[in-house]
């Protein structure tokens, strides 16, 4: 039997306390009235190994559902519940219960699993760059998790596209202030696309409708055709661009889209992405070109800034400057690096974000101040020369960087600041050659990319995903619908 209400400081009048593993089978009962989805097997399996407790709150208002019954299921005849049941896992700690995260349980039968953050897997936790912290109070309580936002389509008031617009709308509100946003607002930023599909119930977005989707909610996207890129290594260096700059990058496949919130190396050295996947559930292992979903077509990467510089065009500005940089003999400090394939690793940040964490990288009082006051725009990138051989057992491998102005054109750069082998960089609007000052400060420094080269780590092989039933792809439409 479930415990006693007054087992767990977490709990309250309302709540039914269980104690895990022993009864999974009772968390099981009390939610049988709902399908076993992909979705929600996928959450319960992200705790079930973490968990020693869970509490269930039976009678919860969530404001998601609030607003996919309000825009759908209360015009349909059969009459539907707009009251959720939201699950909390706890881990435990001697007398504490860290918290692990909560699942919303829609009274969807089909299509349960609604809003959720669960913290990720320890296994993967190393890899996963975009986490964002969500703060609940359940009877009083105030619990913090953090994690990747995940739901779960309802196939009728939003599809996979919605589910995974809404996603990233979440993280980015936790994460950089854009405006709470539900599947209402998707489905009427898509319906700004003059294209003649139904809304609600929905038959799925095109390509075109997603893109027009994120620029309504205020996250302009950055788009790429993976033809486009032509290079499959090329792809790669696209997508871990954005995740070292913690960007979720939104992924099309044939019929599909999914999130990518990480990446890494397994045990052999290949190279694999974690994603959110409404339909297979959170942090899902993929490879790129082992995808059970198919070929990868479209990258969306919606921004919550003024990011109109891309990451592929601003790495090749910085690389001109310090290839003229490292070709004069006086920089001593870098002279034991320079037998060293150097290497170049990019991310975009906030300014203010990247000086306020100067310090806490390594970065000497000297170096700090000589760009701490400089004015810059919101958003920067940020291109680091690494020594790999450093980079294969410490993140203390960065020898220099430059911060470009994110919101200029390639065409027409405007590098801001930077430093390399011991002189700060500067440049003056309209110099095409920084000033520079000596500040004795050569020590390597720690990177600032969200993820790095971490060890190899053997990780449970790709989901075998199972399929469902839904709507079909126009093929020439590339529409994201049902599975």
């Amino acid at each position: 039997m479930a415990a006693s209400v007054t087992d767990h400081p977490a709990s309250g009048l309302g709540a039914v306390i269980f104690q895990l593993p022993d009864e999974w089978a009772q968390i099981r009962a009390a939610i049988a009235d709902l399908d076993s989805t992909p979705a929600l097997e996928a959450v319960l399996k992200t705790v079930e190994k973490r968990a020693t407790l869970a509490m269930l709150e039976p009678d919860y208002i969530d404001r998601d559902f609030q607003d996919e019954h309000a825009g759908h299921y209360a015009r349909t005849f059969r009459q539907l519940p707009n009251r959720c049941r939201r699950l909390h896992f706890f881990a435990e700690a001697g007398d504490v219960y860290p918290y692990l995260g909560y699942a919303v349980l829609r009274p969807l039968r089909a299509h349960p699993v609604g809003r959720t953050i669960i913290a990720p897997p320890s296994e993967l936790q190393p890899h996963v760059s975009c986490v964002c912290t969500s703060v609940v109070r359940p009877h009083g309580e105030r619990l913090r998790v953090s994690g990747f936002p995940f739901m779960e389509q309802d196939s009728q008031h939003g599809v996979c596209a919605h589910a995974c617009v809404w996603m990233v709308a979440l993280y980015h509100h936790f994460v950089n202030g854009a405006p709470r946003r539900e599947v209402s607002d998707i489905a009427t930023g898509a319906a700004s696309h003059p294209e003649p599909l139904r809304i609600n119930p929905s038959g799925g977005l095109s390509a075109a409708q997603v893109a027009v989707a994120l620029e309504q909610l205020g996250l302009r996207p950055i788009n790429y055709t993976i033809a486009g890129l032509s290079q499959v290594h090329a792809v790669s260096r696209t997508v871990c661009r954005y995740l070292n700059s913690r960007l979720p990058v939104v992924l099309a496949t044939e019929g599909h889209a999914t999130v990518l919130v990480g990446y890494g190396r397994d045990s052999q050295g290949r190279l694999f992405y974690v994603r959110s996947d409404e339909g297979a559930g959170p942090y899902d292992v993929v490879y790129a070109s082992e995808d059970p979903l198919g070929p990868w077509n479209y990258l969306f990467v919606p921004t919550p800034g003024r990011i109109h510089l891309t990451g592929e065009n601003a790495e090749p500005i910085a690389r001109r400057y310090f290839q003229g940089l490292l070709k004069k003999d006086e920089r001593a400090g870098l002279r034991k690096h320079l037998g060293a394939r150097l290497r170049l690793r990019t991310y975009v940040t906030q300014a203010g974000d990247y000086k306020t964490r100067a310090p806490e990288r390594g970065l000497s009082e000297r170096l700090h101040r000589s760009f701490r006051f400089l004015p810059t725009p919101d958003w920067v990138w940020v291109i680091e020369l690494q020594d790999p051989n450093l980079a294969t057992h410490s993140r203390s491998c960065v020898l220099g960087e430059i911060a470009i102005d994110a919101t200029c054109d390639d065409t027409d750069p405007n590098p801001l600041f930077g430093y390399i082998g011991g002189y700060g960089l500067r440049w003056e609007d309209g110099r095409t050659l920084p000033l520079q000052t000596e500040l004795g400060d050569s020590t390597p420094h720690y990177s600032g990319t969200a993820l790095h080269d971490v060890p190899s780590t053997e990780l449970p092989g790709p989901k075998d995903r199972p399929r469902r039933g839904g709507g079909r792809l126009e093929s020439v439409r590339r529409r994201f619908g049902n599975r």
